[in-house]
């Protein structure tokens, strides 16, 4: 588990730092940065309704030239924000496994989650507790992986496919092609 846990990165403090060093890490957390060759990038993103308590999850995997290789949109149970945020990460890792991918760059853009990755979970429980070990098993498999922070504008578009099907109440979309509203985000 150690070598996952240091291959998690980034916090806000990261961040801070790397902003007075080079405003290249600045640029890469406010707009969509391709993976280095031979990686694929997953962003993913979780939402959920104050009124319902519905959560709701949306995930891109896109190759390192920027292609899409697919899209994925769900509605599921009842939840907290950061349980929606820690879903979205296990069902879209969960998909590029099953999908053979082994070196992946995820990026969420719930600084929460990455600071509960990179700290003790001794203080969480129930439900939240429960996702997050079965979060950090999914990051223990044989594969490269990153998961990093983004800036919600680098994550529109899963933020987007949080939202696309929310007019059902319960449901799963695979997308091989992105909805026609997201392509010029794609560009």
């Amino acid at each position: 588990m150690d070598f996952v846990i240091r291959n998690i990165l980034t916090s806000q403090s990261d961040f801070s730092s790397s902003v007075d060093e080079d405003n290249r890490e600045c640029r890469d957390k406010l707009w969509w940065i391709a993976p280095p060759a031979g990686f694929t990038k997953l962003n993913v993103d979780g939402s959920f309704s104050p009124l319902t308590g519905m959560m709701r999850f949306g995930r891109v995997m896109r190759d390192s030239e920027g292609a899409w290789l697919w899209g994925f949109s769900a509605t599921g149970g009842i939840g907290s924000v950061i349980e929606a945020e820690i879903w979205a990460l296990i069902t879209g890792l969960q998909f590029a496994w099953d999908k053979e991918y082994r070196k992946v760059h995820c990026e969420t853009d719930s600084l929460e989650v990455i600071h509960m990755l990179n700290h003790d979970p001794s203080s969480l429980f129930g439900q939240t507790k429960r996702l997050l070990e079965q979060l950090k098993y999914l990051l223990s498999r044989p594969w490269e992986i990153r998961v990093s922070h983004v800036f919600r504008e680098a994550n529109m578009i899963a933020d987007y496919l949080a939202h696309f099907n929310s007019r059902s109440s319960e449901g799963v979309a695979v997308l091989d092609q992105p909805p026609s509203q997201i392509l010029d985000l794609l560009a």
